[in-house]
């Protein structure tokens, strides 16, 4: 998880370490990259600042929502191709209760990127 408190920190929990394949370690590790490359702990702030102004308005709601729904079909994106696939896998196996296993790739740049944003993803 990103946490945008002061200095924006990327914040993993060593069990997460334990059992999860490499593959998804560093798909994991691109999405949330991803987010902080894509400042989304400054939207999360605007977020938190608009709802104490709108928490009343559902159109706010649904608008936050599909912000949010965005961000993360972003961040997949620009995790990579496979990096994206393993993560979606993880989550929809996790999210069920099931043990999941796919098989991954190593972690391709993607065409489109430019050689700083894929610095940032591999963690420089």
């Amino acid at each position: 998880m990103v946490w945008g408190l002061g200095r924006a920190q990327l914040l993993w929990p060593a069990r997460l370490l334990e059992g999860m394949p490499a593959g998804w370690q560093r798909a994991v590790l691109a999405h949330e990259l991803a987010h902080l490359k894509r400042r989304d702990h400054w939207v999360g702030w605007l977020q938190l600042a608009a709802a104490c102004l709108w928490w009343w308005y559902p159109l706010f709601w649904y608008v936050r929502g599909q912000l949010r729904r965005e961000a993360e079909l972003a961040c997949d994106a620009l995790g990579g191709g496979a990096a994206a696939r393993s993560a979606a896998s993880l989550r929809g196996g996790i999210a069920r209760g099931l043990p999941v296993s796919v098989p991954v790739s190593p972690f391709p740049r993607p065409r489109w990127a430019s050689s700083a944003g894929v610095r940032i993803l591999q963690g420089d």
